[in-house]
């Protein structure tokens, strides 16, 4: 992982990271991670997204624990953000047709512009759970989601605890070429 690298080499390189270091996000590699959010397409180039930077560990840690309380995971030692020093939390406007697939494109950006600046991610809806619970809406209002909007995704980011995991075999016949 480092500058320079080929798109298809970074798509080919990418994993779902789920142990980070202790070091911190820079504030350089942070920019240039949201500058690829923002630039994400969007349909209709509408752009009705929100991105809350989470990166209060208090924060991180309720909100993993009341999540692992939801799934009945309480007594163990489940982390759903798996202590990353930085969760990206990505909204949409409720009533945007396409949000699910505009934040699914800049998610994408996220965890390619990630590894180009030396940072793992992993993809995350399991949070949902908590955003559309009961207690939901105290932490939309913590995290600055807009009224009217709603959580989609979470990225995790950080440096990678282990950096080499192994890919899954890929299942390369889910392709039909119709002619």
């Amino acid at each position: 992982m480092g500058n320079n690298i080929n798109v298809l080499d970074a798509i080919k390189l990418r994993r779902s990271i789920r142990e980070y270091t202790d070091a911190k996000v820079g504030e350089e590699q942070l920019k240039t991670v949201l500058d690829a959010a923002i630039l994400s397409p969007s349909a209709r180039n509408r752009q009705l997204r929100h991105i809350a930077v989470v990166k209060n560990r208090e924060l991180l840690d309720e909100m993993a624990e009341k999540i692992g309380a939801l799934l009945g995971r309480e007594h163990d030692d489940y982390h759903v953000f798996h202590h990353a020093p930085v969760v990206l939390v990505l909204s949409a406007e409720k009533n945007e047709t396409w949000r699910k697939e505009d934040i699914g494109i800049m998610s994408e950006n996220i965890a390619l512009a990630a590894l180009e600046v030396g940072l793992g991610t992993c993809i995350l809806g399991l949070p949902q759970v908590l955003f559309t619970s009961q207690e939901g809406k105290k932490y939309l209002e913590k995290m600055q989601v807009p009224s009217g909007y709603e959580p989609i995704l979470s990225v995790t980011l950080g440096v990678p605890g282990n950096p080499n995991v192994a890919a899954k075999p890929r299942n390369y016949d889910v392709v039909s070429v119709i002619e």
